[in-house]
C-alpha cells in the first residue's frame, strides 16, 4: 500500500483576524453540512456558542476570490457593431451560416478507435476528401488568402500572416472528425445523423456541436474578415485534426510537431480549443458564467494480465485466473480514490465565482472563504468537497480519479480452465494527483495483497517497454503465475494550469462580456471563471507550444440538450453565431493587446 503523506498539524486560528473569524463560523457551519439533523437528534448536547462577530464581508471576499474583468472592445468595435449586429441577428445571415453547418454535418467523417495511420490503410481515410472539397468551395477567401499545409494527408493547418512578425500568433484549434454512429441506435434519432436537419432553431446530426460547429464557424469568421479587408497584425493559426476522437495520433500528433519545428517552444500567444461555455447561473437569468476550462484531467489505461495453469474444468481450483481477475475488479471498484482538490483547483476557483453571484448557499460560501484562508483545515476541505460534488451531478468525479472496468477478456473453451485473464481499468487523473500515484496504487494497494494471498508474482512495465520490473514474489514457495500491470496505452498526466490572471484571460473574458452584455443579453451580467474540461481535446499534443491554453466555446450551449457523443446530437444555431461574433471581435482585439 503506497505511503501516505503526513499532514502537518494544523490549528483553525491560525492567520489573520478574518481567518479566525471564517473558520470559527465555517467549522459548524461545515459540520451541520456534512451531518444534517446531528445536533438535532442530540438533544441533550447543548448548542454550541454562537462564533463571535467579526467584521468581515461575505460576499467581497468571495468578490476577491472571483476577479471580473474589464469589458474590452478592438479600435474598429464601432465601425463593427453593425457587422456584430447582423452576425446575431439578420435572418438572412442566420439561415445561410446554419446551412453551411448542415452541409459540413452532411459529410461523414467517423473515425473508429482501431484504424491504422493514413500511409497503413490510406482508403478508410478518403471520406476526409470530400469535406476538405466542401471546405474549399464554401470559403475561397480563406483558401486564396491564408496559406494551407495538409500534415498526414488531411491535418489542415491555416496560416494568416500577420504585418508584424515579432508578435506570437494566434492558434485556435477544431477538429474534422466525429465519434462513431451506433447502428443500432438509428431507429432512435429524431433525424438521420448525418442529415444535417435545421429544425426549432438547431442544426442536428453527428458533429453538429462536437465538433464541425466551432470548425466552421472559424472559417466563416476568417471569411468574413478576410472580405472585409482586414489584415490582422498579429498572425492566425486554425489547426484542425482528423482524429481527435481517437487521441489525435495520426492528426494533432504530427501537426504539433510541424508547428513546433516551424516555431519553436513557447512561440504561440494562446490557444483556444473546444471545451465549456456560456450559461445562466440562475433562474432569473441575471448571471452568464463563461466556463473556460484552463485544465483538463489526465488520462492512463492500467492492464492487469494474470497468467497460471490450466487444466481440465472438471478438477478446478478454488478461483480460475477469470475468477481471481474477478476478485481484483471487485476490490477496485470496492475502493474508489477520494475526491482531492487545492485552492488552484479549477472547480474551486469556480465555485467561488458561482459564489460571487449568489448561486450557492451561504453555508457552503463560508466554506469556500474559510478554505481559501485556511486550505489545511480539512474539516474546511471537506465541507468544500461535498459542496461542490452537489453543484451538479458530475462535479464529484471532476475532482477524483475516476477508475472504470472497461474491457475484460479471458478463457477459450467451456470445459478447459482459462490459462490467462487481464482486465483493464481506465482512469481519468485529476489535477491533483500523477499517473505513477495511479499506477503505485493498482500494483501495491489492488495487486499485490491479492498476490500474496494466492500464491502469485507480480510484475510491471512501462507502455511500450521490454524491460520488466519485479514488484514482488512469494518467499519460500514456487509462483502460481504472474500478475503483469502495465499500461495499455500511452499515459497522459493531467495539463498543467493555465493562467487566469494575465493579458490574455483579460482579453478572452472581456471580449466574452462585450459579445454578450453589449449584443446577446444586455439585461445580465457576466463573469469568467476558471473550470476543468471532463474530456481529453487535441490540445495535449500542443503543450510546448504556450502555456495560455483554454478550452472553451464562446456561445451559450445547454450540454443536456447538445447530447453530445449520443442521440439527437444537436447544436443551437444562436450559440454558433454568438462564437462566429465572438472570434471576429477577439481576433482584433487580440492583434491590439500586448500577449
Amino acid at each position: 500500500m503506497p505511503e501516505k503523506k503526513k499532514q502537518e498539524s494544523t490549528s483553525p486560528f491560525k492567520g489573520n483576524l478574518v481567518g479566525v473569524s471564517l473558520v470559527a463560523v465555517a467549522l459548524f457551519a461545515i459540520y451541520q453540512y456534512l451531518y444534517p439533523g446531528s445536533f438535532a437528534s442530540q438533544p441533550e448536547v447543548p448548542a454550541p456558542a454562537p462564533a463571535p462577530a467579526f467584521d468581515f464581508d461575505l460576499s467581497s471576499e468571495l468578490e476577491a476570490l472571483c476577479p471580473v474583468y474589464p469589458a474590452v472592445r478592438s479600435s474598429d468595435f464601432e465601425k463593427d457593431r453593425p457587422i456584430l449586429e447582423r452576425i446575431l441577428n439578420d435572418p438572412s445571415f442566420r439561415i445561410t451560416s446554419a446551412e453551411k453547418l448542415s452541409k459540413a454535418v452532411q459529410i461523414d467523417t467517423q473515425v473508429f478507435d482501431e484504424q491504422l495511420d493514413v500511409a497503413e490503410d490510406p482508403e478508410v481515410w478518403t471520406k476526409f476528401i470530400k469535406f476538405h472539397e466542401y471546405l474549399e468551395a464554401t470559403f475561397p477567401s480563406v483558401y486564396s488568402h491564408l496559406k494551407v499545409d495538409k500534415i498526414n494527408t488531411y491535418g489542415l493547418i491555416f496560416t494568416w500572416e500577420g504585418t508584424d512578425p515579432s508578435l506570437k500568433p494566434l492558434m485556435f484549434l477544431a477538429h474534422q472528425d466525429v465519434v462513431p454512429v451506433q447502428k443500432d441506435t438509428l431507429q432512435d434519432w429524431s433525424y438521420p445523423p448525418f442529415e444535417g436537419r435545421i429544425a426549432d432553431d438547431r442544426v442536428w446530426g453527428r458533429g453538429s456541436a462536437d465538433c464541425k460547429s466551432l470548425l466552421i464557424a472559424l472559417l466563416e469568421t476568417v471569411e468574413m474578415l478576410v472580405d472585409e479587408g482586414y489584415v490582422p497584425k498579429r498572425g492566425v493559426i486554425l489547426s484542425f485534426g482528423f482524429d481527435e476522437e481517437a487521441s489525435g495520433t495520426y492528426g494533432a500528433h504530427n501537426m504539433s510537431k510541424f508547428l513546433l519545428e516551424k516555431y519553436g517552444p513557447d512561440s504561440i500567444a494562446l490557444i483556444l480549443d473546444e471545451g465549456e461555455a456560456v450559461s445562466y447561473v440562475d433562474k432569473k437569468k441575471s448571471t452568464l458564467v463563461a466556463k473556460i476550462a484552463t485544465q483538463e484531467k489526465g488520462y492512463l489505461d492500467l492492464e492487469v494480465a494474470l497468467t497460471t495453469v490450466g487444466g481440465h474444468s472438471s478438477v478446478p481450483p478454488k478461483h480460475t485466473a477469470i475468477g481471481l481477475i474477478s476478485k481484483l475488479v471487485t476490490h477496485i471498484e470496492d475502493n474508489p480514490l477520494e475526491p482531492e482538490i487545492s485552492t488552484r483547483n479549477p472547480l474551486v476557483q469556480f465555485s467561488n465565482c458561482l459564489g460571487a453571484a449568489g448561486a450557492l448557499r451561504d453555508d457552503f460560501k463560508t466554506a469556500l472563504v474559510a478554505y481559501s484562508k485556511n486550505p489545511s483545515n480539512n474539516i474546511v476541505k471537506q465541507g468544500v468537497i461535498k459542496g461542490i460534488s452537489k453543484i451538479a451531478f458530475f462535479f464529484g468525479s471532476l475532482i477524483t480519479t475516476t477508475q472504470a472496468t472497461d474491457l475484460i477478456f479471458g478463457g477459450e473453451k467451456i470445459n478447459a480452465l482459462p490459462e490467462s485473464a487481464r482486465v483493464v481499468i481506465n482512469h481519468r487523473v485529476d489535477v491533483e494527483r500523477n499517473s505513477a500515484q495511479i499506477i503505485d496504487r493498482l500494483v501495491n494497494f489492488h495487486v499485490v495483497p491479492l498476490a500474496k494471498e494466492h500464491g502469485f508474482k507480480v510484475t510491471y512495465s512501462d507502455y511500450g517497454s521490454d524491460k520488466v520490473e519485479t514488484v514482488y514474489e512469494p518467499e519460500g514457495i514456487e509462483s502460481l503465475g504472474e500478475f503483469h500491470v502495465s499500461p495499455f496505452s500511452r499515459v497522459w498526466e493531467p495539463a498543467p494550469e493555465s493562467p487566469s490572471n494575465d493579458n490574455v484571460w483579460s482579453i478572452i473574458s472581456g471580449t466574452t462580456r462585450t459579445i454578450f452584455e453589449e449584443f446577446v443579453d444586455p439585461s445580465a451580467k457576466l463573469i469568467a471563471s476558471p473550470y476543468m474540461m471532463p474530456g481529453n481535446t487535441d490540445t495535449r499534443h500542443y503543450w510546448p507550444l504556450t502555456k495560455n491554453i483554454y478550452r472553451y466555446i464562446p456561445g451559450i450551449v445547454d450540454i443536456y440538450k447538445a447530447k453530445v457523443h449520443s442521440v439527437d446530437e444537436s447544436t443551437e444555431v444562436d450559440a454558433h453565431l454568438q462564437v462566429i461574433a465572438f472570434y471576429h471581435e477577439f481576433i482584433k482585439i487580440a492583434s491590439e493587446w500586448e500577449l
